[in-house]
């Protein structure tokens, strides 16, 4: 037992520690083998974030497992392979390169057509690991060509916050936050409030602030979509896409772009769009009341919809003990390791076991973005996923702060990624 043992405490609140024993005994236990006395410790680097809840979590593999020592080094796998390859081999070649990474789902594809990533086939069924423990979306993020190279740690949703006291002070119902779009918008400027010199005290929402600023955030509300797969043709100028971006740009020639800024839990902002995970840094802010409220949809859209994400973890091509590594991701992605992570960072275990805990059902702000799940709309299975992705981030930014017209913005970014896919096909 470990004193802080946030691994054991938030099942216990819940009620829920004998059911998330269970199935760490049985995807778990095959890699928690005990070392012989005197034998020499296998020493594994994994590449992660610098959240208390890591180490905690590496910590106690570390204390499970005598025989293997894991260290962890803060590095961050963020983007495309173009950006991160060479920090990979070159670390890799002088032998102090990762055996294991945390890993951001949109770019496997690409990392796995050009080889740096192993598949964990052989190992999944060594460690206890299985297809039917995850959430089926996070899991098919992981997979290339039938193959699988990346398990899901996690996943999120989007939704509104409100600051509570902003709207009673305006005397408004933050329990009857508008879903449709024209109403909203009504809402946001009654809750904007001009300085006499110039700039605003107070603003109702900004579209593309926070998570809002990505137009993949809005386009299941829209109904956009970024892929046809029956056609096999990049749509990222879905004419829903386009509105997406047209709305933003109105919001921008009225209010003015630099000049519209504030934040929710300085009492600047009423409202904001975040992923589950924002709730935890709002209820750090002393006296902040919040809520969470649904993504307005504009007619013809979808009520309840949102945009679901997530991180996984991998082995590098090159890593040097890719079974040792197997076991530290199996426990990695336990139901237990995997509800302790997501009661620190506030988002969704990408587990079945983990995400049906009674932590989130019975949360009044989880429950809001549990019940938008079923609307989620994922990342569309290409190989160049990760360059398609990196674009449609950049569009928001190509229009608000570029000047460039979204009908424009958005054709570009088809046709150049249209070639590319045809390109990769044909390879």
């Amino acid at each position: 037992m470990w004193t802080t043992s946030p691994l054991r405490s938030p099942a216990r609140t819940a009620g829920g520690a004998n059911r998330l024993a269970a199935p760490l005994s049985l995807a778990v236990a095959a890699q928690l083998v005990l070392a012989a006395p005197g034998l020499a410790k296998t020493h594994l680097v994994f590449w992660a974030d610098d959240q208390p809840i890591t180490k905690q979590l590496v910590d106690e593999f570390n204390r499970r497992n005598p025989d293997i020592e894991v260290e962890l080094q803060v590095q961050a796998i963020l983007g495309p392979l173009s950006q991160m390859s060479d920090k990979v081999t070159v670390a890799l070649a002088g032998g102090k390169g990762p055996d294991v990474m945390l890993f951001n789902r949109p770019y496997v594809p690409e990392w796995a057509a050009k080889g740096m990533l192993i598949p964990l086939d052989p190992y999944l069924p060594q460690v206890g690991v299985k297809k039917s423990q995850f959430i089926p979306f996070a899991w098919n993020e992981g997979t290339y060509q039938g193959k699988v190279y990346v398990l899901p740690v996690d996943t999120d949703a989007r939704g509104v916050y409100v600051n509570k006291n902003l709207f009673a002070q305006a005397g408004f119902d933050w329990q009857n936050l508008p879903t449709n779009l024209a109403e909203f918008d009504l809402l946001a400027r009654k809750l904007t409030r001009p300085k006499p010199e110039g700039g605003y005290a107070q603003v109702g929402f900004i579209p593309w602030a926070n998570q809002g600023q990505y137009l993949f955030t809005w386009s299941p509300s829209f109904g956009g979509q970024f892929y046809d797969p029956e056609r096999d043709r990049i749509t990222v100028n879905d004419p829903r896409n386009v509105q997406i971006l047209n709305w933003m740009k109105e919001y921008a020639d009225r209010f003015g772009y630099t000049a519209l800024q504030g934040s929710l839990p300085a009492g600047t902002l009423a409202m904001t769009v975040d992923t589950n995970g924002y709730r935890v840094t709002l209820s750090r802010t002393p006296g902040l009341d919040f809520a969470v409220g649904y993504l307005p949809a504009p007619p013809g859209g979808r009520q309840r919809a949102t945009y679901a994400g997530g991180f996984g973890i991998a082995i590098p091509t090159g890593a040097k003990h890719p079974a040792e590594a197997a076991r530290f991701i199996a426990f990695w992605v336990s139901d237990e390791a995997q509800l302790a992570r997501a009661l620190a960072k506030g988002n969704f275990p990408a587990t079945l076991g983990a995400a049906r805990s009674d932590v989130f059902v019975k949360d009044p702000i989880q429950r809001v973005f549990i019940e938008m799940l079923p609307n989620a709309q994922a990342r569309p299975s290409v190989p160049i996923l990760g360059q398609l992705w990196d674009e449609i981030k950049a569009a928001t930014g190509r229009v608000l702060k570029g000047g460039e017209v979204p009908q424009n913005v958005l054709d570009d970014i088809t046709a150049r990624m249209q070639k590319l896919l045809e390109q990769t096909r044909s390879r």
